[in-house]
């Protein structure tokens, strides 16, 4: 694991531009299999750059490797809250506990930081990601009706879930 944190958004240069077209094609490639689109390369730094954000890498451990990175988490933390704002697993490492070992490693990052929960919301029919995070102690706390919007136009329930340390 290896984790990027207080990336200060004055200092961009020493995070390369291809590092979060990596990123992206990551995402892109995990939610196109699921009808959601991907986030840009643009959106994923300028929201890991934001205050109390981390980065979180399923390899590579330097952010300059060219090695295959197989899965990245964003979470922000703040005060004692921390929040889960997107998981990304590689569909080449996918249904390998990639995504598990990731979450793990999230949860202990936020844990360590000082945070006493974290939280997040994900599609309601989404069965692979609703049960990882109900096996990591998640819980489902409120429901967002018609929240997500799939590529196709469909409209679908957001599960908002929490998990106490």
């Amino acid at each position: 694991m290896s984790e990027l944190t207080g990336i200060d958004p004055t200092d961009l240069a020493r995070v390369p531009d291809e590092f979060w077209h990596r990123l992206s094609r990551i995402h892109c490639a995990a939610f196109s299999a699921i009808g959601e689109k991907g986030w840009s390369a643009e959106s994923l730094r300028n929201t890991a750059t934001s205050n109390g954000v981390r980065v979180i890498l399923m390899e590579p451990l330097r952010l300059n490797s060219s090695d295959e990175i197989k899965a990245f988490a964003v979470i922000r933390i703040i005060a004692d809250e921390a929040e889960l704002i997107t998981l990304a697993v590689s569909p080449t490492h996918s249904g390998r506990g990639v995504g598990t070992s990731l979450l793990q490693n999230c949860l202990l990052s936020a844990k360590n930081a000082g945070a006493e929960s974290m939280y997040l919301e994900v599609r309601a029919n989404n069965r692979g990601a609703v049960h990882l995070y109900e096996r990591a102690g998640f819980q489902h706390s409120s429901l967002r009706p018609l929240y997500y919007q799939l590529q196709d136009g469909s409209r679908h329930d957001a599960v908002l879930m929490s998990c106490r340390f």
